[in-house]
């Protein structure tokens, strides 16, 4: 009986020099672990902060139908501009004939009407 006893004793010194490395080896393992998932879940809320940030940034810009609203009235306002345009060359063609005019009565009376 005593040698089964020293066969277990035996056996067990065996396995406590093979069940506490690796039990060792686990530990480290799960903590490495943990390091990693902890890791990733800060590089998951600075992802979700920046997206939000952007997303934030996306709802300010204005949206396809604000697009061509603006274009519409880019386009009305270039064809007030022509008609502005238009009306400003009459008047200079106004303003040099009555130039003219001016010259010619400058001219009159500095040679005193003759």
């Amino acid at each position: 009986m005593t040698e089964v006893w020293e066969i277990a004793r035996v056996g067990l010194s065996a396995m406590s020099g093979l069940v506490v490395p690796l039990a060792g080896w686990m530990l480290k393992q799960h903590l490495a672990m943990r390091k990693e998932i902890t890791d990733l879940r800060r590089a998951k809320e600075r992802l979700e902060d920046r997206v939000s940030r952007n997303e934030a940034r996306l709802e300010d810009k204005p949206g396809p139908a604000a697009l061509h609203e603006l274009s519409l009235a880019v386009q009305a306002l270039r064809g007030d501009l022509r008609a502005i345009d238009e009306k400003l060359n009459g008047t200079c063609q106004l303003v040099t004939r009555l130039d003219r005019v001016m010259e010619r009565q400058e001219a009159y009376l500095l040679n005193k009407g003759g």
